[in-house]
C-alpha cells in the first residue's frame, strides 16, 4: 500500500480503488541533455508543488501522488511539458493552491 505525499491527503492505494497514483519524476541520466534537463526541471516542480518539510528521497520512493491532484486526474506524460498535469496542482495542502488560481483568475480577466 502507497500513501499520497501531499499534506493533508488521505488517500492510499489498497482502500482507495480506482485512484491513479503516480511517482515523483526521476532526473533521466542517459537519453541526452535535453531529457536529463527537462526531467530535472520537472522533477523539482513536483517537489515544490508538494512543499513539505519533512520530505526525505526514503519517502520520495516509497509514496506517490494521488490522481486529486491532477486536472484529468492523472500525470501528463515526461516530455509533455505544457500539459497542466505536468506537475500537480490541485488540493496541494497548502496556499500555493490560492496564489494560482488568482493568478488564473487575472490571465483570464484581462
Amino acid at each position: 500500500m502507497v500513501l499520497c505525499l501531499i499534506v493533508g491527503c488521505a488517500s492510499k492505494s489498497g482502500r482507495d480503488k480506482g485512484i491513479y497514483f503516480a511517482r515523483v519524476p526521476i532526473v533521466v541520466l542517459n537519453q541526452g541533455v535535453e531529457a536529463e534537463e527537462l526531467s530535472r526541471e520537472r522533477r523539482s516542480r513536483w517537489i515544490s508543488a508538494i512543499s513539505r518539510a519533512d520530505l526525505t528521497e526514503q519517502i520520495v520512493k516509497n509514496d506517490r501522488v494521488c490522481g486529486r491532484h491532477f486536472i484529468s486526474g492523472q500525470a501528463a506524460k515526461s516530455w509533455d511539458k505544457y500539459s497542466v498535469d505536468w506537475v500537480p496542482s490541485l488540493n496541494l495542502g497548502h496556499q500555493k493552491t490560492l496564489a494560482r488560481k488568482n493568478l488564473e483568475q487575472a490571465r483570464a480577466e484581462g
